[in-house]
Parts: C-alpha cells; sequence; structure tokens
C-alpha cells in the first residue's frame, strides 16, 4: 500500500521540514512546519501543544500577518482575537475618560487617543484576516468561506457557521493546506 497523498518529513531533510508527497515522489523542496523550528512540533515528531502565553499565541499571529497559506491552531486565532478586542476597548475607554466628562468636550488628548486606536484596528485587519483564512485551513476549509460574512442576507447564518468552524479542532495530520500544526 502506498502513502496517501499529503505533507510529511521526507528522510535527509533538515529537521522540522516537510515536503509535499504527491503519492508518486517528493514536490518541492523542504518547507518550515508552520513555524516551528524544532522537531517535536512537526507532524513526524508528533507535535504537541507548547506551554505558550498568550501574548505568544499572539505575537505568532502577528509574525505571520501576511501568510494566508498553511494552518492556524484555535489558541492562535482566539487569543490574538481576544488580545486585539481587549486593547481596543482600552484605548477607547482611555479616550472616553480624556473626554471633559461635564461638558462633553472631546479635547486634542481624547482625539489623539481615538485616532491611535483606529490606527491599531485598521493595522490589525490583514493579520486578522491571515490568521481566519489559516484557521478555516486547519479545518479542512477554504479561506473563501470568509465571504459569508460579507453577503449582507446571510451575514448572520454565516457568522454562526464561521463561529463554528473556528470553534472546532482542526483535522488531524497534513490535509490540503498543509502539514497539521497540532497533531
Amino acid at each position: 500500500m502506498s502513502t496517501p497523498p499529503g505533507w510529511y518529513h521526507a528522510e535527509g531533510d533538515p529537521v522540522g521540514t516537510q515536503r509535499y508527497w504527491d503519492g508518486v515522489q517528493w514536490q518541492g523542496g523542504p518547507q518550515p512546519t508552520m513555524g516551528y523550528s524544532s522537531p517535536e512540533f512537526s507532524v513526524a515528531g508528533g507535535g504537541h501543544d507548547p506551554d505558550r502565553s498568550p501574548f505568544e499565541w499572539y505575537k505568532l499571529a502577528l509574525s505571520r500577518w501576511s501568510q494566508f497559506d498553511g494552518r492556524s491552531r484555535r489558541a492562535e486565532y482566539w487569543w490574538f482575537g481576544l488580545i486585539n478586542l481587549v486593547t481596543l476597548v482600552v484605548l477607547y475607554v482611555v479616550a472616553l475618560g480624556a473626554t471633559r466628562v461635564s461638558s462633553g468636550d472631546f479635547g486634542i488628548a481624547s482625539i489623539g487617543l481615538v485616532g491611535i486606536a483606529g490606527l491599531y484596528a485598521l493595522a490589525m485587519i490583514v493579520p486578522g484576516l491571515a490568521v481566519a483564512v489559516r484557521r478555516l485551513h486547519d479545518t479542512d476549509k477554504s479561506g473563501w468561506w470568509l465571504l459569508l460574512g460579507v453577503i449582507p442576507i446571510v451575514n448572520y447564518l454565516g457568522g454562526l457557521i464561521l463561529l463554528i468552524f473556528y470553534f472546532t479542532d482542526g483535522t488531524r495530520g497534513p490535509n490540503r493546506f498543509g502539514p497539521s500544526p497540532k497533531y
């Protein structure tokens, strides 16, 4: 019985890398296993959940800000989203606190803080889309599923479907989007 197509560690390649096996021969050169460079994170090494802090998951998502291929674990997606939400809430609350409460005037400080919050939110659009696409890839879904949130009529239903995908555990082992970042 032959090995099914997928991402595997090829003998002779550096530790922590994988190649795509098309069922007959290896395709392309060795690729790092989802940003993890040590052997215990490769699929062949059995992969496990490293003891990462929430900010390490956040930094991992930010470091892969332009990477729309590959897969992301639930922890990377959810910690990135939670830290972004908390950061924006804190920035806006501080900006609101900088207003003159009695008169409701927005001072220079509050306008500056709202501007900083807006720039932060704008800067997080591409990393947020990238980690969302990679999270869908981990559940073996195409990133095009994100478009469900754009269609006005199915926006709520589409958002619910996407939420279910984001909560779903990733597929075990390699799938069509790359090696598993977990197993």
